[in-house]
């Protein structure tokens, strides 16, 4: 940057009273360097620009930084001549996008007179454009030591506006001293912002400071709120700046919640912007209120806000990152006065920007007053107008009806309304319209505006916006309801619509604009934008706000268009809408036939089409025997709607256009519906009476680029005197267009179908105009015409590939093309002849070159080819046939008498190599032109053609007619040679190219001695290694545990430098060695593009390392980081460290050992023969020279088919498995030919739903991102794999860039169609440019097998189909990608990998988890034994007593004592 101030500062002519410059350095902050008048000589400057140094600091404030350069450097005391009508010009250098906003002191610059030229970066260039004055005073670098690219081109701008530059009057801002202003600051003083409070109360006082407090100039006043609100004092309280400033200082916070925003807003409005307030605004002095706000509002803000724009009050909002920004940009004036801070503490950053706003629109808003808009102007300029107002009444807009209600009222102000000037009439509807009072109802402003005041409400659903315009067009705008159409008078519809209607407004629509009504539409965030797009007299003149109360925003928007548009179309309306009569044709008989696009894209406006279609019906004389119609709708295919001769009578046209229905389908065949049309509706069959001469019309209506040729069978219409006019919207090609129209006036583009009836008077008037004598001057057939290629004795052999890849539709297509060019040669036995000959992987001769004699023959062999089918397209065996059995004197040739060639036609790869054949064919004198399609190799082709300009390649062979001339001219040889290039002589080797890095170990492991030795060793090897032929950087670094720069790679230039510097090295000394942090360090330091590094343009990055002993810290991972970024590393050691060598090292061939220092001579021969092999790309996997370095691409599709619902339910696997294979592929690493560069890749997903339309999640390198958007689809099931599917997927990757590789990973549950179908359309995928097609299986995939037969393009392994339950699917997915990057991207047949290492091991534990919930109660246990008896109990309590016993048995007296011894 410095230097480049020096350069332009170079160019200037310094002098006090020449040019004077300044420069200003900021971050956060500015810093003035110097000023315009510190310097009056260039040399002063030179020296100090040359002294600077970076600043430093973030974040980046480009906002402040260029308003403080509006007040600080471009004003009079610093130096600035503005006022002496000197031109002021600003010159941004800026590396980043600002933090702050930028557009409000862009625009005081500006409007200051500033002219302002921007250079920026990548990061920054949308943002300096902004800044600029204009969008060509910016101007983009990659990086700013790009400066110099761009330094002639900036310096020419600069001139050249110097000259046209005009001093501009800086009068245009008030000057803040000098304007009144009523400056009221609202603060949010809720529980939320108690802690930002004290900043509030600072940023208030500062902006007080910059203000003119007095009685009769700016006054103050401040309210904080928060549930309620409370003004501190009001704007007539205080009349010094001093008092202001100490009650400011003692401000105290409020506390309180909710934060009532409205209710605060509506109180300041009510309270404080009034006259006993102190307020001046019936004056006419500005009314300004800053609202410091630190959360969302708790009620409504939009109605208060609404009232306070009504006032004419500024309103400017601030809010921190807890605000709702959306709110915020309601509340204030207009959303670029809405700030943003990440906290309070932050105010002072925009402090400026709030100043310079403030300043701004004081001159804007000073004459407001309750009537803003000056009507005087209106009605001079439009004297006469009929406005009516179609105000939504339904159930939707009950909230916004008073703000719909109020906005009439404000737009009838500025009207001139009188019988005889300005006539209103207001319509309101919702399911059905209605009349609230005419265009003659009233004749006096006050009576509209007593009415309009007393509109209610009316509610209702639906919304028929399509009836209701209807209704205006058959009730309103006619004679008897007041209207001056017939007068010329101009008539004008405001639209205001709060949703989307519920019928189609297409149609009425049409019919109010071919009655010359002019229509506006307003609609709210609800609204169909759109729909009110296609409503509007032209898509500009409809407007959208957020909400209804913010109408007053775009008052004087919509205003300010209609006395723009009334001015252009007031002649109009008196000319061409009186004569409305159907124009005859007179009788004469026209055939005129409409192609229209009946694709799925165009679906919502096909209606519009269709009217379109009726309404130029209606101006024919449709009959028989005069004017006959036919309608043909096209997408893949073309199908016919009626025939000429179907209907005989214009009301059976008009019945049968009214039933057309959309036909659907998502490729935009244009050529192809073309050919169909030629071939079977201008024929005698259909109605046609083009042998008649009644003179032929096509009127194309298409919504996009054609997917194939047109040029073709547009021609052929053209040769047969058919009338082609093409109309078409903004994404179809105006090119093609014109390319398709008899000229290119009857070409029409449009922005959509809704604008039709703008061209239809064009096109009635081309069909009842055109005569045949016209058609057929008009027609200038191509400059190729028959007679014109005489090309003399040529003997022609066309070898075309016959196989699977170009398929049977390729075969057509080459077909095609051979008859298009046999036809225009001479095809007779002494002039031209020609042969034919098939080849797959296997040769067949179709018609040798005597086969037939004449040119009829010829052709009709050449229709008679068909496709022979086959695995691979073999061209090196095909050649070599060609070669044997072909040009032989035997089948033809006549080499004495008449020049060969050879033409190949391809869509494939060879599976062997050519390059022999084409040196052979040469010293054959055999002349060959290689045309290749879709999946053709280019190197392969050009490894045979005679040069370069003999390969000519289309995306697939429908495009081949493109090239028809380009192959003539080289068959003819009319292309000139390419210039000789310089002689190389070929016995030389050729230059080397690489940056070398030294990191020499320079610790007591070599010592003073050794370390002699191995800076001698080093020298050695860059003597013998460095010629002056080659371009090799050299860098150098020793390190112990840090490491010394000794010189970067782009310190030197030449190899003497380079060994003297090496030869002053000294030694650096030091226990032990931190090789990993070194490597690191090289990386951050060495190999890098401000220290000349080369890895951006594909040049070899070598790290080469001299080292003595083990390093300290761990320097294999420090080494996988560097090489990982494609820097290879030679490990060169002494000693026993053959470990850390072989960390070290990218591989064992980078690997050198010694056993002492003295014998490191020794390896010079293997480092050399290695360095050689490193530079000149030689890999050892194949040996195989690679080019320095590609870019590669990717782009893959990533699409999936669940035949359920819930695809997660039915594929439980499938979630898992998806997030793994994203995260996967996403993070490739580099491949073989670019020096380590990691491909771009960029991955979306796609999937065809149950209503066959594909669901799209755009391409992406963010996984997560595109993981979350895929996990959204889980209840949007089910999806299919069908040939539409696969069609989905080349139609998606049209729109996306050619040089891409393209892969498409499938995950499948099944096919879902036929497979012979989807078989054809893989073939058209492969065709259209897709390099590969893999499928994945999900679990229970039936006929898994017979899908695997749809792959193609996979990587070198081709024998394991994939499944989802295959352990480490993504890393294999990442292989095969890594593969085919290998393989199309370094053009290799082969990649060496190793085998993937052992599973680790098992990982630790996880934390034991918490305890578990109550279990339930357990089953009853089985009954148990009998249990042991237990002990005797404790005796019981007396019983009752008995009953008597029996009496006992009466004894004798002397067995007494008997009984008593025994008792």
């Amino acid at each position: 940057m410095r230097d480049f101030v020096q350069r332009v500062v170079g160019k200037l002519n310094v002098g006090g009273d020449k040019d004077r410059v300044s420069v200003v350095q900021y971050g956060r902050d500015q810093e003035v360097h110097f000023y315009l008048n510190t310097y009056t000589t260039k040399e002063d400057i030179l020296g100090t620009v040359r002294s600077l140094r970076h600043r430093g600091g973030r974040p980046l404030n480009t906002g402040a930084a260029l308003q403080y350069v509006r007040d600080n450097v471009f004003t009079a005391s610093s130096g600035s001549r503005s006022q002496e009508g000197v031109p002021q010009m600003l010159i941004l250098l800026s590396g980043g996008r600002s933090s702050d906003n930028v557009d409000i002191p862009a625009s005081a610059l500006k409007e200051s007179g500033v002219l302002i030229f921007g250079i920026g970066t990548r990061n920054s260039s949308r943002e300096v454009q902004r800044i600029a004055t204009d969008p060509s005073f910016s101007q983009s670098v990659s990086e700013f030591t790009d400066l110099p690219s761009i330094q002639e081109q900036f310096f020419s701008s600069l001139i050249t506006v110097q000259v046209e530059a005009t001093p501009i009057t800086p009068t245009v801002i008030v000057d803040q001293s000098i304007a009144r202003k009523d400056v009221v600051f609202l603060l949010d003083g809720s529980d939320g912002t108690r802690n930002g409070f004290p900043a509030m109360r600072d940023f208030v006082q500062r902006v007080v400071e910059k203000l003119t407090v007095e009685e009769n100039r700016d006054r103050v006043s401040v309210v904080q709120y928060s549930r309620e609100p409370e003004a501190h004092f009001y704007l007539n309280t205080y009349t010094t700046k001093e008092d202001v400033v100490d009650t400011v200082r003692g401000l105290r916070h409020k506390g309180g919640r909710p934060l009532n925003t409205g209710a605060a807003l509506q109180y300041v409005r009510d309270n404080v912007f009034i006259a006993s307030s102190g307020s001046r605004r019936l004056e006419g002095v500005p009314q300004i209120l800053i609202l410091l706000n630190g959360g969302r509002s708790f009620d409504n803000v939009d109605t208060p806000a609404s009232a306070l724009k009504e006032l004419g009050v500024l309103v400017f909002g601030i809010g921190t990152r807890s605000s709702d920004s959306r709110e915020l940009q309601k509340i204030s004036y207009d959303p670029s006065y809405a700030l943003s801070v990440s906290e309070f503490t932050d105010l002072p950053n925009v402090q400026q920007q709030l100043l310079s706003a403030m300043s701004t629109v004081i001159v804007q808003v000073t004459t407001m007053t309750p009537t803003v808009i000056p009507t005087i102007l209106v009605e001079s300029q439009a004297p006469r107008r009929d406005v009516v107002f179609l105000l939504d009444g339904s159930d939707g807009t009950r909230s916004g009806f008073p703000a719909m209600r109020d906005f009439v009222q404000r737009v009838v102000e500025t009207l001139g309304v009188d019988e005889n000037k300005d006539r209103v009439a207001v319509v309101q509807y919702s399911r059905d319209p209605a009349a609230q009072f005419y265009l003659n109802t009233y004749t006096t402003k006050g009576e509209i505006l007593n009415t309009v005041r007393g509109l209610r409400h009316k509610g209702g659903r639906p919304l028929n916006t399509g009836a209701a315009l209807q209704y205006v067009r058959d009730n309103v705008f006619t004679a008897s309801s007041g209207s001056r159409r017939f007068e010329g008078v101009p008539q004008l519809l405001i639209l205001l619509s709060g949703g989307r209607s519920f019928d189609n407004v297409d149609t009425p629509a049409s019919a109010l604009k071919e009655l010359g009504v002019l229509i506006f539409g307003i609609g709210t965030r609800s609204s169909d934008s759109k729909e009110l797009q296609r409503i509007s007299h032209d898509p500009s003149y409809a407007l959208s706000v957020s909400d209804f109360t913010d109408l007053p925003n775009i008052q004087q928007q919509l205003l300010s268009s209609v006395e723009a548009i009334v001015i252009d179309v007031t002649p109009e309306l008196t000319t061409d809408l009186v004569t409305t009569t159907i124009v005859s044709t007179g009788g004469e008989k026209r055939d005129v036939v409409f192609l229209i696009d009946g694709t799925t894209a165009v679906r919502s406006e096909f209606p519009a089409i269709r009217d379109m279609i009726g309404r130029v019906v209606e101006k024919l004389d449709v009959g028989l025997d005069r004017v006959r119609v036919s309608v043909v709708q096209y997408s893949d295919s073309a199908k016919v709607a009626f025939h000429l001769n179907k209907h005989s009578t214009k009301d059976e046209v008009r019945q049968a256009t009214r039933k057309l229905q959309s036909s659907g389908g998502n490729r935009l065949n244009t050529g192809r519906a073309l050919e169909w049309i030629s071939k079977n509706i201008y024929q005698r069959s259909a109605g046609s009476r083009i042998e008649e001469g009644v003179p032929q019309f096509l009127i194309l209506v298409t919504g996009g680029k054609s997917n194939d040729d047109v040029s073709g069978p547009v021609n052929q219409l053209k040769t047969h005197l058919v009338v082609p006019l093409a109309i078409g919207t903004k994404n179809a090609d105006p090119n093609e267009l014109r390319q398709i129209a008899l000229k290119p006036e009857l070409a029409y583009s449009i922005k959509n179908f809704g604008q039709l009836p703008t061209v239809e008077q064009q096109l009635i008037a081309s069909v009842n105009t055109m005569t045949t004598t016209d058609i057929s001057s008009s027609f200038v057939p191509s400059v190729l015409d028959i007679d014109n290629l005489n090309m003399g004795r040529k003997d022609i052999i066309f070898l075309i590939d016959g196989s699977d890849t170009t398929g049977s539709s390729g075969i057509a297509h080459i077909r095609d093309f051979i008859l298009n060019i046999v036809q225009q040669l001479d095809v007779q036995l002494d002039q031209v002849r020609v042969a034919v000959v098939q080849y797959s992987d296997k040769v067949k001769t179709e018609f040798s070159l005597n086969s037939h004699n004449k040119k009829p023959a010829v052709l009709s062999a050449i229709k008679r080819l068909r496709q022979q089918g086959g695995r691979s397209s073999d061209l090196a065996n095909a050649i070599e046939y060609v070669i044997r059995n072909e040009l032989k004197a035997s089948a033809g040739v006549r080499l004495a008498e008449a020049s060969q060639h050879l033409v190949v036609l391809t869509g494939g790869r060879s599976p062997t190599d050519v390059s022999v054949y084409g040196p052979l064919l040469k010293g054959s004198r055999v002349n060959c032109i290689g045309i290749g399609a879709g999946g053709a190799d280019s190197r392969q082709l050009n490894q045979i053609a005679t040069s370069s300009a003999d390969v000519l390649q289309v995306p697939a062979f429908p495009g081949l007619p493109v090239i028809k001339e380009r192959f003539i001219a080289r068959l003819n040889g009319t292309i000139p040679e390419e210039a000789p290039t310089d002689f190389v002589d070929p016995s030389l080797p050729k230059a080397k190219v690489a940056d070398i890095v030294f990191l020499v170990d320079g610790s007591i492991n070599l010592g003073k001695d050794n370390f002699k030795e191995v800076m001698g060793f080093i020298l050695n090897l860059i003597d013998l290694f460095f010629t002056e032929r080659d371009n090799l950087q050299i860098g150098l670094a020793h390190y112990t545990t840090d490491v010394t720069d000794v010189f970067y790679l782009n310190t030197y230039k030449n190899k003497d430098d380079i060994i003297d510097a090496i030869s002053r090295s000294e030694y650096k000394g030091g226990r032990r060695i931190n090789t990993g942090t070194a490597i690191h360090h090289v990386q951050e330091n060495h190999f890098i593009k401000d220290k000349g590094s080369r890895k951006d343009e594909g040049i070899p990055q070598i790290l080469m390392i001299v080292t003595g002993g083990r390093s300290a810290d761990d320097s294999k991972t420090a080494a996988l980081a560097l090489k990982a970024t494609g820097v290879r590393i030679y490990a060169v050691g002494v000693g026993d460290i053959e470990d850390e060598l072989n960390n070290l090292a990218s591989e064992a061939s980078t690997v050198a050992r010694a056993s002492t220092f003295v014998e490191l001579s020794e390896l010079n021969e293997q480092i050399l023969e290695t360095l050689e092999d490193e530079v000149k790309g030689i890999k050892l996997c194949t040996g195989v020279s690679q080019e320095p370095s590609k870019t590669c691409s990717l782009e893959v599709l990533v699409g999936f088919d669940v035949s359920s619902p819930n695809i997660f339910q039915a594929q439980r696997i499938l979630e898992s498995r998806m997030g793994a294979i994203l995260q996967r592929i996403t993070k490739m690493t580099g491949i073989s030919c670019s020096s380590g560069q990691i491909p771009l890749i960029q991955v979306g997903i796609l999937a065809m739903d149950a209503a066959s339309e594909p669901v799209h999640l755009e391409f992406t390198d963010n996984a997560d991102m595109l993981f979350e958007a895929f996990r959204a689809l889980r209840t949007r099931g089910p999806y299919f794999l069908n040939a539409k599917t696969i069609d989905a997927y080349g139609s998606r990757f049209k729109s996306r860039a050619a040089d891409a590789v393209k892969v498409v990973i499938h995950l499948t549950d099944g096919l879902d169609g036929q497979y012979n179908e989807m078989k054809r359309q893989v073939e058209e995928l492969k065709i259209s440019g897709v390099n590969s097609f893999i499928l994945v299986g999900l679990e229970r995939v039936p006929r898994f097998e017979e899908a695997v037969l749809l792959e193609f393009g996979r990587g070198f392994r081709y024998t394991r189909p994939l499944r989802v339950n295959v352990m480490d699917l993504d890393y294999e997915l990442l292989e095969e990608l890594d593969n085919i990057a290998e393989r199309e991207c370094c053009a290799v047949p082969c990649k060496c990998t190793g085998t993937r290492g052992d599973r680790g091991a098992f990982g630790l534990g996880g934390l034991k988890g918490g305890p578990g919930g109550a279990g339930g109660i357990g089953h009853p246990g089985d009954e148990g034994g009998h249990g042991d008896r237990g002990p005797p109990g404790v005796n019981g309590t007396q019983g009752f007593q008995g009953c008597p016993g029996q009496r006992g048995i009466k004894v004798s007296t002397h067995l007494a004592p008997l009984y008593q011894s025994t008792g």
